[in-house]
């Protein structure tokens, strides 16, 4: 049985090594990279004779929906990485 479990891990992992193998990975041609990131817009702070630029203050407002969709993004994101690392987890303790 433990054997079997052996073959099927390594035939799980070739098959993937192989299917990457015929993606081309430029993230210019493709959307492979779907990474979010932050727009920046520049916001000055004047407190107590002090400037102080803040790119991301957009961020804070909880209603606005580009707030919403990239929060939303990130944490899809997040997730996947996290499952990712769940499955290899999960396959090496078959082994």
């Amino acid at each position: 049985m433990i054997l079997i479990k052996k073959v099927i891990v390594k035939i799980f992992f070739l098959a993937i090594i192989f299917s990457c193998n015929l993606i081309e990975i430029n993230p210019k041609h493709n959307n492979m990279n779907k990474t979010p990131f932050a727009k920046k817009i520049k916001v000055t702070h004047k407190e107590h004779n002090d400037n102080r630029e803040d790119n991301y203050f957009w961020l804070k407002n909880r209603d606005d929906n580009e707030v919403i969709d990239y929060l939303e993004k990130k944490l899809f994101q997040a997730l996947s990485l996290s499952l990712g690392v769940e499955l290899l987890g999960f396959f090496q303790r078959l082994e």
